[in-house]
């Protein structure tokens, strides 16, 4: 079974484990739950779902914005948490061997419809053959408007379809925005290079988890010539008077 995705659970960001890896990897929690994910994917992708497979620090470090060391750190805290040697150890209970019966529900549906077929379309093909039989052609009986054209003197005429009958319009797909976090993470690539992912994340934590004053110093960076390097400055001298002023005009004014 071939297998492009993996569970993510509703507590993962917010579990409280995280906290206690990342102090023992002297690391930030965010960090950590993005180390974890890669796992997760990596783990997936393996020939043994659930076991780490070709993992290296240094190529995740680089796609995470992280120093090999550190993600060597949080590897290592791990165990005994979510990790004994390579294999993650919530991987049977969190990820079971199915791709959640869409096949088999697909399959269902099917044999229902040949089966049942729909009861409104029914009624409307034995009223077409009852109307066909009753409309006059060459030298069969024709009717006069006072008789009625039916079969035999016990059927009825056939009513319209009653409301409930008719078939429904299809429901519009319900659009979802994107939370400001993720638009954060789509300007700022858009701004600061599509590699730029842990930058933003930095920036997101230099502001305290604020997304507004981090979109508001990304729009700021925008205007510069070099706004990565503007905004790599911003996060080396940990306080910009410009940026600060900026931030909280723009979080005022645009994100408010």
């Amino acid at each position: 079974m071939s297998f492009d995705w993996c569970r993510l659970w509703h507590d993962l960001p917010t579990d409280p484990k995280w906290r206690t890896v990342a102090r023992k990897a002297g690391a930030r929690v965010a960090d950590v739950v993005a180390v974890y994910i890669a796992m997760l994917v990596n783990a997936s992708q393996s020939p043994e779902r659930g076991t780490l497979h070709n993992w290296d620090n240094e190529d995740i470090g680089g796609a995470l914005d992280l120093e090999p060391d550190a993600v060597a750190n949080i590897k290592s805290a791990m165990q005994g948490k979510v990790l004994d040697g390579d294999v993650l150890t919530g991987w049977e209970g969190r990820q079971p061997k199915r791709e959640d019966g869409s096949a088999e529900r697909g399959k269902a549906w099917r044999e229902r419809n040949r089966t049942q077929p729909n009861e409104t379309e029914r009624k409307r093909s034995l009223d077409k053959i009852r109307l066909d039989k009753s409309t006059p052609t060459g030298g069969e009986e024709t009717f006069t408007s006072d008789e009625v054209p039916w079969e035999t003197a016990s059927e009825t005429p056939t009513q319209p379809p009653a409301p409930q009958d008719l078939p429904l319009a299809p429901t519009p797909p319900t659009v979802t925005a994107p939370s400001p976090e993720v638009e954060l993470f789509r300007r700022g690539k858009e701004v600061l290079g599509t590699n730029a992912g842990g930058m933003i994340r930095k920036l997101l934590a230099f502001h305290g988890e604020v997304v507004a004053l981090a979109r508001a110093s990304i729009e700021l960076a925008s205007t510069k010539e070099n706004p990565r390097e503007w905004i790599g400055g911003l996060l080396r001298k940990g306080s910009n008077e410009e940026a600060d002023r900026e931030a909280a005009r723009r979080a005022r004014h645009t994100f408010n």
